[in-house]
């Protein structure tokens, strides 16, 4: 049986890519501009527009506390990590770092060229007191950072969009009604739950979320 209030949960770090497709056929994609021989970001002017900061979920798992031989179950619902990336332009992986540190000196913000890091196994998240509770989210996320851009070094120059990262968290969300001020990433985890029992009757709530600190999932 798990005891309540702290869990060792063993995260499974996995790179994969996933989608919906609706009925009919799927529109087809468009191609990415090849960049061509000696365009490089670092020595050609870089112009950005459209930049734009939010939190986003990287991985997340639903947890059952009440079901199970051991009283819990765990199940997978996105999988991470997030890894920043271009679109519009099929350029070469020294691209990545070349923008971050561009757009990092446009906008004042310190952009990573690598994943966000995932925490280690075996991290312990505490699900507070409220036994009435029997589901969580667990879950990471970062700050992202995106915008468009345009690297003049072609006739015409080439145009995509550049998406990173600035800062990592983790942390737990109780399937329970959104709380006031609550952290953002736990408003998206939440989006995971199978069901939100009705507010509590007694004024006195119990957390609902236990985000960790950024700066100890920061990394390249």
């Amino acid at each position: 049986m798990i005891e309540r209030g702290f869990v060792l949960f063993a995260v499974v770090a996995a790179l994969a890519s996933a989608g919906c497709a609706g009925p009919g056929a799927a529109p087809a994609a468009v191609p990415s501009r090849a960049v061509p021989p000696g365009c490089d970001p670092t020595a050609a002017e870089v112009n950005w527009a459209d930049f734009r900061q939010e939190p986003r979920l990287s991985r997340a798992s639903r947890l059952r506390t009440d079901v199970g031989e051991d009283g819990m179950a765990v199940e997978e619902v996105l999988k991470g990590p997030f890894t920043p990336r271009i679109t519009g332009v099929a350029a070469p992986v020294d691209w990545i770092p070349a923008l971050a540190e561009s757009l990092s000196a446009e906008a004042g913000v310190d952009l990573r060229s690598g994943p966000a890091p995932l925490p280690e196994n075996g991290d312990s998240f505490d699900f507070g007191g409220d036994a009435s509770i029997k589901e969580f989210i667990l879950y990471d996320g970062v700050r992202s950072a995106s915008a468009t851009f345009t690297v003049v070094c072609d006739d015409p120059p080439l145009q995509g969009a550049f998406t990173s990262w600035t800062t990592a968290s983790s942390g737990v969300a109780a399937c329970s009604p959104p709380q006031p001020g609550e952290d953002p990433f736990a408003a998206l985890a939440r989006a995971y739950c199978t069901a939100i029992p009705a507010p509590a009757a007694s004024s006195d709530v119990p957390p609902v979320a236990i985000p960790f600190g950024e700066d100890d999932f920061v990394g390249e």
